[in-house]
C-alpha cells in the first residue's frame, strides 16, 4: 500500500494482532498479500463504512481481500 489511511496499523497494533492469528502453512500456495495488507483494508471497511466494492484503488482488491482464508 502506499497512501496512509487513517485507519492504517501501525507495527505495535500489528505486533499484537499478529500473535492472534494462524501462521501460514507449511506446504500449499504462498500467501498473495500479507496479514498486515488484509487488516488494514478490514479496519478501513469498519472505520469508513463503506462496500467491499467501495474500496478505494489505493488498497488492495476487495476480491482478494474478502476470500483470503
Amino acid at each position: 500500500m502506499s497512501k496512509a489511511y487513517p485507519s492504517n496499523l501501525i507495527l505495535g497494533q500489528y505486533e499484537l494482532l499478529l500473535e492472534l492469528l494462524p501462521e501460514d502453512p507449511k506446504r500449499g500456495r504462498p500467501r498473495s498479500i500479507s496479514y498486515w495488507e488484509i487488516l488494514d483494508v478490514i479496519f478501513y471497511v469498519l472505520r469508513e463504512g463503506c462496500t467491499w466494492r467501495g474500496l478505494p484503488s489505493g488498497l488492495s482488491a476487495w476480491q482478494t481481500v474478502y476470500s483470503s482464508k
